[in-house]
């Protein structure tokens, strides 16, 4: 179920890294008030971002991005995974932004599992959020650092055995996968 990003795909027209000839249509989605037009004050400030919409849930934001047809969407994220998922039934070319409080598993793994191209933690700054948009419009998936070096630290089961093998300098220690 996981949503492959191509960079061809992109409904705009990249003229270099993260570089859109055109502007980005991008709808904010939050159910604080406060936070949403905070969010739209910031973006609304940006060379070539335009706030297309604001919704103040994820039924809502189905709706918005039905109607609409924005790019981009900032999404929180816990109440958003089966929004993001509906949303891009909807629309399968809306690039969904994950943006959430919380940084530990399983939240990053399941929204970027149900097709959030990117995710920013609520600490991010409005220079992030705007390489995050121009990013996944882009076609590359964007994740903050913090949640980066998180989902890349974490357990995981490898696809094959590592053979033992002594090390040629006698210097390093061997590992088991």
């Amino acid at each position: 179920n996981n949503r492959e990003i191509e960079a061809g795909r992109a409904r705009s027209q990249v003229t270099g890294l993260n570089e859109v000839k055109h502007m980005i249509r991008v709808l904010v989605v939050d159910d604080h008030h406060l936070v949403r037009t905070g969010t739209m004050r910031l973006l609304d400030d940006v060379d070539g971002i335009e706030i297309f919409g604001e919704a103040e849930s994820g039924e809502e934001a189905i709706e918005k991005v039905r109607q609409l047809e924005p790019e981009v969407v900032l999404m929180p994220g816990i109440g958003g995974l089966e929004a993001t998922r509906r949303c891009l039934s909807v629309d399968p070319d809306v690039w969904i932004i994950a943006v959430i409080v919380y940084e530990d598993e399983p939240y990053p793994s399941k929204l970027l599992n149900v097709g959030a191209a990117g995710y920013l933690t609520k600490r991010a700054n409005v220079d992030e959020m705007v390489r995050a948009v121009k990013r996944v419009c882009a076609g590359q998936r964007y994740i903050s650092s913090e949640i980066a070096q998180q989902l890349a630290l974490r357990p995981c089961t490898p696809s094959r055995q590592v053979p033992s093998r002594p090390c040629p300098t006698g210097r390093c220690k061997l590992r088991s996968w």
